[in-house]
């Protein structure tokens, strides 16, 4: 998928009559996926600003936040964003009046692959939980959930040591 995603010149994507497409099916080295990366990406110029629209999906294995184990995650998304084309303007400028997020130079590139980077790291999940009956993780010398609370005779215990001192704060 490598020579399919190289950068496009701004000139040329504004030059071109109709959208420039990419069939993307593969792998990309920066994001660590279970399956390839399929979906299409299109880029175009309205005026001063490159529009790009990207429907991209992939399976990533995770590790759980709460039970350490691997597990299996879709990741599918539709996103359009639009980036403003304009030379010598602060970022600050841009954003407060156009509400652009984003800015090239008009003799830059448009980098597809990097693109497709910076918005599956957008999209991935802030906290990896495997499912909603996951547990914490298990100490085994104490039988005890290690991240987790329990209640004995209206006093509360806490498996893992480390949260003794957030107890005596309650």
């Amino acid at each position: 998928m490598k020579a399919s995603l190289k950068p496009i010149y701004i000139k040329d994507l504004i030059s071109l009559s109709s959208p420039k497409l990419w069939e993307i099916y593969g792998y990309i080295d920066s994001i660590k996926t279970a399956s390839p990366i399929s979906g299409s990406l299109s880029a175009w110029t309205e005026g001063q600003a490159l529009k790009v629209k990207g429907n991209l999906q992939t399976i990533l294995d995770l590790i759980c936040d709460r039970c350490l184990q691997t597990f299996k995650h879709n990741l599918k998304f539709d996103i359009e964003e639009l980036i403003c084309i304009k030379g010598n303007r602060p970022y600050m400028e841009i954003i407060q009046e156009d509400y652009f997020a984003d800015y090239l130079d008009p003799n830059s590139t448009f980098n597809p692959e990097r693109w497709i980077f910076e918005q599956f790291s957008l999209q991935m999940p802030l906290l990896n939980i495997c499912g909603s009956d996951c547990t914490a993780p298990i100490d085994l010398n104490n039988q005890k959930y290690i991240f987790s609370k329990t209640t004995n005779n209206d006093s509360q215990e806490f498996g893992d040591p480390r949260w003794a001192d957030l107890k005596k704060l309650l």
